[in-house]
């Protein structure tokens, strides 16, 4: 029993390291996009990816029981840097409401990488070929953080080099994608108070899945839960690093337009 429960500490040390990344990733996105076009560059690509995010976070508050007190998909308050806002209320003393704050501080993240997903599918010229990429990460041996976190490295540069292949920039429906797509992976990611409730979460739910654990190995049946809870687990981190992937790209985006953009000054 002991032996099974502790396969998931990398698991769920692997889930912060990757939040983490995100949210520097997602820092240093938003400093590039102010960089390049100021506040308004913010406004112009919150109203997809903002909304987006709110909605997430709604959504999945309502299906762990949480009342929402407050929607405010919109703000753009330049003297906080609020965009927007989701108000919810829980019973604390509900373990299923009180885990549901990690689901629902990283819902954004994962819904996010979800829909560019599918916009790849349907949207970029070489769509295949980035699909049975992504298809050959494997997502279910993430035992060893390092090696995972190696791999999901070394598949970057055959990663950018697929999503930002020349012959897709001749394609309309691909600045398309890039659009909608770019502003859901700027917005996508949670905010410092997102990430403190995703903490308080994810330690519950981990306390909650050794409750479960314990009680499939008295019922005789801890190897069929622990298959089932791994295989969850696994999937939600291969979406955190899919995630930080599409980060990076979208970072790297924006340091090239950048790039070019004081080269033609300076010229």
């Amino acid at each position: 029993m002991i032996t099974l429960a502790t396969n998931f500490v990398p698991l769920f040390m692997l889930t912060v390291i990757l939040m983490a990344v995100l949210r520097f990733l997602s820092k240093h996105i938003m400093l590039m996009l102010y960089r390049l076009a100021g506040w308004r560059g913010v406004i112009i690509t919150g109203w997809i990816g903002t909304f987006f995010h709110e909605m997430s976070h709604a959504l999945t508050a309502v299906l762990f029981g949480h009342k929402i007190t407050a929607f405010r998909p919109y703000v753009f308050d330049t003297s906080t840097g609020s965009l927007g806002y989701v108000g919810h209320s829980w019973n604390s003393r509900s373990v299923y409401q009180r885990s549901g704050l990690f689901f629902i501080a990283v819902s954004p993240c994962m819904l996010g990488t979800i829909a560019v997903y599918f916009l790849i599918t349907h949207l970029v010229p070489n769509a295949h070929q980035l699909v049975d990429y992504l298809a050959g990460i494997s997502w279910i041996s993430q035992s060893h953080i390092a090696h995972y976190l190696w791999s999901v490295i070394v598949s970057f540069p055959h990663f950018l080099g697929q999503l930002f292949a020349l012959n897709n920039f001749i394609s309309f429906k691909y600045w398309v994608f890039l659009s909608i797509a770019g502003s859901i992976v700027i917005h996508m990611v949670p905010s410092t108070t997102d990430l403190w409730n995703a903490v308080q979460g994810l330690f519950i739910l981990f306390l909650l899945i050794f409750c479960v654990l314990f009680w499939a190995w008295l019922l005789g049946v801890d190897e069929i839960a622990v298959s089932y809870i791994y295989q969850i687990a696994a999937l939600l981190n291969f979406l955190l690093a899919l995630a930080c992937l599409l980060s990076l790209a979208c970072y790297l985006l924006f340091a090239a337009i950048a790039f070019l953009k004081e080269v033609r000054v300076s010229r």
